[in-house]
């Protein structure tokens, strides 16, 4: 299979294992909050942003580690499985402990009520998302997409009955979320024997010596990214309250549309790049994918900016719907986002780390700068800019670096034409005209980001076709 069609399989099922599950959260999002206040919400999201930020720390990243390493030929499976688990159970260990102490000293006193769910939520993400990364490892990767329809209907089935018939609030919304992780997680134990898999880890001190020495970098990089994914949450609820916190979390929802592509994609590429890599040394498959993938990211993300309100009337009930201020900002980080994750990507298969983890520290650090006086002076709208300007930074750094590890080359100034109007199209909403004057200008803005992106357009096409050809 050619290296082109490989990546569009791996993308084809990994869809099916993702948009179940990404689409119903999003469709869910009207329950959430028709049934939930913006307080409630933000509790939630906050305790997801710290789940989300403890998880790489307590675990050394060792889920990325094992993914990488199971790639490995030379590598035995069995061994970077069990080595993977023992750091699991072992952060799990860790946080419960933390938590519970928490219980009696208050320190976090917005999760004291929520003691015991808060770790299931911590326990069963963390297991799914190991899990999940070592079976696309091993190339499982109908598994996973089966897992994820499990992980679908688990969710839609567990939210109808604790939010609608017993009416649990919450609580019943963050045990939905659990089990969303719990039941997969336990079919992709059955279904691949993975207790079998088991080997004393502790008989495999140089393994554990070499995963470690790769994921402790990505804990740095993981940290950063969560800085300039999450941090932002904690700022907007010290200036702003529980209640803009819960609004401005929303509004990340209409960027999770153009992230699920993004998300989807990043899982497919490392196991391409890291073949790539393996084969051959040249760089053309690196770029074509970037033109060809970046032109895609450009285009949704237009698309997607002239109907964000539409959006967010349709989804966002009551004081909610205000979230559409944040999400145009947002929206163009992800498009960044998902340059930075492909060239993470290459730098990933030739076990470059440390370039990851440089790049996204810079990253937060700018996020960090930007975020608390902008956050003062325009609110959540200041905290949207600076993520933006956080992704920016982090691809500067990640296509510089790919420049001179690969000899990898793109058409800049071509980019560039396409970013400006993606932000124009960002102030054009902010900036408060009209409905039909808006409109008009954002769908010849769109027309402009579909003439500059003809080209890659048509290299996607010959690819295809010549591939199809060849089979």
């Amino acid at each position: 299979m050619s290296k082109y069609l490989y990546l569009i399989k791996n993308i084809g099922v990994l869809t099916l294992s993702n948009l179940g599950s990404k689409i119903l959260a999003f469709l869910l999002i009207p329950l959430y909050t028709s049934v939930l206040s913006t307080e409630q919400y933000g509790v939630f999201d906050l305790a997801q942003t710290t789940i989300s930020l403890c998880i790489p720390i307590l675990s050394i990243n060792i889920s990325s580690a094992a993914l990488r390493f199971v790639l490995d030929k030379d590598k035995d499976k069995k061994d970077v499985f069990s080595v993977g688990i023992l750091y699991i159970l072992i952060a799990i260990i860790i946080f419960s402990s933390a938590f519970i102490c928490n219980k009696y000293v208050g320190a976090l006193n917005i999760f004291v009520d929520y003691t015991g769910i808060i770790i299931l939520m911590f326990s069963s993400n963390i297991l799914y998302d190991y899990l999940s990364q070592y079976c696309r490892g091993i190339e499982k990767i109908t598994d996973i997409a089966i897992a994820g329809i499990i992980s679908s209907v688990t969710l839609l089935g567990s939210n109808i009955i604790f939010l609608l018939l017993i009416k649990a609030g919450l609580e019943g919304y963050m045990f939905a979320y659990c089990l969303s992780n719990i039941i997969p997680s336990f079919y992709l134990i059955l279904k691949l024997k993975l207790w079998s898999y088991w080997r004393n880890p502790n008989n495999k001190r140089n393994l554990q010596k070499e995963m470690t020495d790769y994921s402790k970098p990505l804990v740095v990089d993981t940290i950063s990214w969560w800085i300039n994914n999450a941090s932002d949450r904690y700022i907007v609820m010290a200036s702003c309250g529980a209640s803009i916190t819960g609004i401005y979390s929303v509004s990340y929802k209409i960027p999770s549309l153009l992230n699920l592509f993004q998300n989807i994609f990043n899982q497919a590429w490392l196991l391409s790049a890291v073949k790539e890599n393996d084969e051959t040394k040249t760089t053309d498959f690196y770029e074509n994918v970037y033109k060809i993938y970046n032109t895609g990211m450009t285009v949704v993300c237009s698309g997607l900016l002239v109907f964000n309100k539409l959006i967010a009337k349709i989804l966002f009930a009551n004081d909610f719907y205000n979230a559409w201020k944040f999400a145009p900002f947002l929206m163009i980080s992800v498009v960044f986002g998902g340059m930075c994750g492909l060239l993470g990507g290459m730098f990933a298969a030739v076990k470059q780390s440390k370039i990851n983890a440089m790049s996204s520290f810079s990253g937060a650090c700018i996020n960090i700068m930007l975020n608390i006086p902008l956050t003062f002076f325009f609110n959540a709208l200041g905290a949207s800019f600076a993520t933006l300007m956080s992704y920016f930074t982090v691809w500067l750094i990640r296509l510089y670096k790919s420049n001179k590890l690969f000899e990898f080359t793109v058409e800049i100034k071509k980019d560039a034409l396409n970013y400006f109007v993606l932000l124009l199209q960002a102030v054009v909403q902010i900036a408060g005209l009209s409905l039909l004057r808006e409109t008009f200008i954002e769908i010849i803005l769109f027309v402009l980001v579909l003439y500059f992106s003809r080209n890659n357009f048509m290299l996607f096409l010959n690819k295809l076709l010549k591939r199809k050809n060849e089979v």
